[in-house]
């Protein structure tokens, strides 16, 4: 798939930033940086987590203030000190986490606070002409199926991005800055995203598109900036970067291997964790093991029942029929304590809906689930956390620091320093590197081989079919809560898609 490149009659800027700097605490998180937007275009903008993509992309959408710099947008001078003015200007966002009333239909939340009004500006909503403009606009992004006066609770998470996106179109939109937009999407969804970038831009509009998913970079972005530290290290077109160069520029050295070798002297030892026909209302006969030092990914399409499996063997889901047994015993989890007491740790795929509470510090949240489950223990762990979090490389300011501020890459580490610290038996992981950076993602991937030295076994759910590929010693493959079949180390992506479809099945037949 070619990226896509402005149309001749769309050659002109879109915005232009100079200058743009940053500080908080007078700690400089974006230090004079220079950005041009031209019209038509996808501009990807790259970088580790803390590099400063997330201000940049804030003071354009006027949430921050930036301390010097200029901004010009369509050839007109501006500045904001809201959003609401970077909107008006012609500068929307999607971000990351929407921004949607659940309780509000399509219609109310994309012209919220604008609707139009019969009689005047304080007459009554005109909901006929609301409802007939916002399928105006689902119309125009190629959007067919979503009807205006659908509350948004009853919405997935693909169709609430589609409102997000047609929100920002409905301002005028000149610039859409895009956060991660596929972080929680399946691949078909992606692909409908991919449509809606390319009617964007064939009408001139000029997308920001920040992701940690390089395929989706050089799928989409004619040109690439990349940041590292708050500093503007190159802008460049695409096509003349190969993924190599682009993260040696993100992380400042080459990643010779992106994966780390399976550790030659780490022999699989004897089975840890297995499951015997186990099924509930969420998964169905499902006949497994992982032995220690191994790392078994599970693969499947988004429903397929992966993440329930890994639930289900923690304890948030009860077991109805079959059996599982940890180093030869017998388990029985009703409850996520109980699989917490077994040494079973579980990294959910929410790192800050179920994994972290924000406000609380580094510490407390390392200290959570030891404290709370071996309370024994807490002297000794909080004894030795600084030196875990250390050689997790957490990037922060002191082990007090609320961790909302942290990054997303050193949020997962908070995560995993929390499990660490009950010594682990077995180590679930649920997209274990879901929105976070190239570094931080091969650190996490060095931790769980650094798991298997110590003989720990580890089931891990992921997407991302490089990741599943890439890190597991076996690869199993589910489908409509069963599961489909088992594929070796190193398989293929087809091999894989093909099991999870099940087209192997029918091929065979």
């Amino acid at each position: 798939m070619p990226p896509i490149t402005p149309t001749n009659n769309a050659v002109e800027n879109a915005l232009v930033a100079t200058g743009m700097t940053k500080s908080f605490f007078g700690n400089t998180v974006l230090d004079g940086l220079d950005l041009t937007l031209r019209a038509g275009e996808v501009h990807g903008l790259v970088g580790e987590n803390g590099a400063g993509k997330s201000t940049l992309m804030k003071m354009l959408a006027g949430v921050y203030t930036p301390d010097s710099g200029t901004i010009v947008v369509g050839g007109d001078e501006v500045s904001f000190s809201h959003p609401v003015q970077a909107q008006r200007a012609g500068v929307s966002t999607v971000f990351q986490e929407f921004n949607l009333l659940l309780e509000r239909t399509i219609a109310e939340n994309i012209w919220l606070g604008r609707e139009p009004r019969r009689f005047g500006r304080f007459g009554p909503v005109d909901t006929a002409r609301m409802r007939r403009d916002t399928e105006e606009l689902l119309a125009g992004l190629g959007v067919a199926g979503l009807k205006a006066g659908t509350l948004v609770r009853s919405l997935s998470v693909a169709e609430q991005q589609i409102v997000e996106i047609a929100k920002a179109v409905s301002f005028d939109a000149k610039v859409i800055q895009m956060d991660e937009p596929t972080a929680a999407l399946a691949d078909h969804e992606v692909e409908l995203l991919y449509s809606i970038i390319r009617r964007l831009t064939d009408r001139g509009v000029a997308i920001v598109y920040v992701s940690h998913r390089l395929k989706e970079i050089f799928d989409l972005c004619s040109t690439i900036t990349i940041l590292k530290d708050g500093q503007h290290v190159a802008t460049r077109p695409a096509a003349e970067l190969s993924e190599g160069e682009l993260v040696r520029l993100m992380v400042g050295r080459p990643l010779t291997t992106y994966f780390p070798d399976k550790p030659v002297d780490v022999a699989v030892g004897d089975v840890r964790l297995a499951l015997s026909g186990v099924g509930n209302g969420y998964v169905d006969d499902i006949t497994l093991d992982v032995r220690a030092a191994e790392i078994v990914g599970i693969a499947g399409l988004q429903g397929s029942g992966r993440t329930e499996l890994l639930e289900t063997v923690f304890g948030v889901h009860p077991v109805s029929r079959g059996s599982i047994s940890l180093d030869g015993s017998p388990l029985e989890v009703s409850s996520p304590r109980q699989g917490v007491r077994a040494r079973l740790a579980f990294i959910t795929e929410d790192r800050k809906a179920k994994g972290l509470a924000l406000n609380q510090s580094i510490l407390d949240n390392a200290l959570g689930v030891v404290r709370s489950v071996f309370p024994r223990r807490t002297g000794a762990a909080r004894r030795d956390m600084p030196e875990v979090l250390s050689n997790l490389d957490v990037a922060a300011h002191s082990l007090g620091q609320e961790v909302q501020f942290l990054s997303g890459g050193n949020q997962q580490k908070v995560v995993l320093a929390r499990w660490l610290s009950i010594d682990p038996l077995v180590v679930l992981m649920d997209e274990p590197t879901r929105g976070i950076d190239v570094g931080a993602k091969h650190r996490v991937y060095e931790l769980m081989r650094e798991l298997t030295r110590q003989g720990v076994a580890v089931l891990m759910v992921s997407s991302e079919l490089p990741e599943v590929i890439g890190m597991s010693d076996r690869i199993l493959v589910m489908r409509d809560g069963t599961l489909a079949g088992e594929l070796p180390a190193g398989a293929s992506e087809e091999a894989v898609l093909a099991m999870a479809t099940g087209a192997a099945s029918e091929e065979a037949a």
